[in-house]
């Protein structure tokens, strides 16, 4: 819905002479019969101005002022129908071409959450050369070449090996964690590689160890980050969406406020972890507008003109619309200015023979 307020002053027009001394009412002042306005210059520029202002904003026609001195003035509230099929008595509400905009925007994180260093695990594979079983326990400590201790997570029951030409060893692989936290503990493929543990037992990591991260501050999407950047693209598709709109509409139709579908999609929510978030805006708009010139001659029909009146300028103000796609109100404030008709005294029958 739009709404305007709108103000009325009033301006005086007072005479230095008495009444009974002035000539009938011209249509326009004579020059040696100069008038002036009570407060000065201020007070008609004031009055300019507001004229000025409210008119352009209308897109209604006003009577250049300075011709005629106007004698009093009538206001009427008027409600105008709109419709996209007119009946007898509306006016036409024109569609206008959909208008479609889509834009994105990125913004930064600027939360952050602190995360501690981790361990790095991986499997340590067991091999045993013995026709029996043998248990490795959990928490057994082996130590790579680089000096990184990593400890075994669970016991490691290696089965016997298989008496073939030649012996087939035993294995079993269990889940180890390296006792250093941090990216060191990430551990390469065979840095170890030694016996341990027992007769014929021999331990291996025949893959590298993952996981190890170093403690740091991780940037988090806040809720305030989203906001912002939704405030600021609703912003830009807004102008956007109204420029086109602008565009598509013909000298003298007047758009009304655009009624829009958005859809709004963050690629991160608020609370997760990532450096930056892209929001994609789209925003649908169905414009709609109405002619001008057949609010004003509509407006001039319904606001009857007095008799002994006639008229000076025509101001009509559209200060409220409820519009959908199919049809609405225009509310209206048409202003008549009127320069009152004198008749100049009956002279004085003439009796003489």
């Amino acid at each position: 819905m739009y709404q305007a307020r709108r103000r009325t002053y009033h301006v005086y027009v007072e005479d230095e002479r008495e009444e009974a001394a002035l000539p009938p009412v011209e249509a326009a002042p004579q020059p040696d019969a100069p008038t002036r306005f009570v407060g000065g210059g201020a007070v008609l520029g004031v009055l300019l101005s507001l004229l000025c202002l409210a008119v352009p904003a209308l897109g209604i026609g006003l009577a250049p002022l300075g011709a005629t001195t106007s004698d009093a003035s009538l206001t009427r509230t008027l409600t105008l129908t709109l419709a996209r099929h007119p009946a007898a008595g509306q006016l036409s509400l024109y569609a206008l071409p959909v208008v479609s905009i889509r834009q994105q925007l990125t913004v930064a994180a600027t939360g952050s959450v602190h995360q501690e260093a981790t361990h790095a695990t991986g499997l340590i594979t067991f091999y045993n050369g013995l026709f029996s079983p043998q248990t490795v326990p959990a928490g057994t400590m082996l130590t790579g070449r680089d000096g990184i201790t990593v400890v075994t997570s669970q016991d490691a029951v290696i089965p016997p090996a298989t008496p073939t030409t030649p012996p087939t060893y035993g294995t079993v692989s269990v889940l180890a964690t390296s006792r250093v936290a941090g990216s060191v503990g990430n551990l390469a493929a065979h840095d170890i590689d030694q016996a341990c543990c027992g007769p014929s037992i021999l331990a291996q990591n025949l893959d590298a160890f993952s996981g190890g991260q170093d403690a740091r501050d991780m940037p988090v999407l806040t809720q305030s980050d989203l906001n912002t950047g939704r405030l600021a693209l609703t912003a830009q598709v807004d102008e956007a969406a109204h420029r086109q709109a602008q565009q598509e509409a013909r000298p003298g139709y007047l758009l009304l406020p655009l009624d829009c579908k958005m859809t709004f999609i963050a690629s991160h929510a608020a609370g997760e972890q990532a450096a930056s978030s892209t929001l994609t805006l789209t925003e649908t708009c169905p414009p709609l507008a109405y002619f001008v010139p057949e609010v004003e001659a509509q407006a001039m029909r319904l606001v009857r003109i007095p008799p002994g009146s006639r008229l000076v300028s025509f101001v009509a103000f559209v200060a409220e619309s409820h519009v959908t796609a199919t049809g609405g109100t225009l509310t209206v404030e048409a202003t008549v200015y009127l320069m009152q008709n004198r008749m100049p005294a009956r002279p004085y029958p003439f009796t003489g023979k």
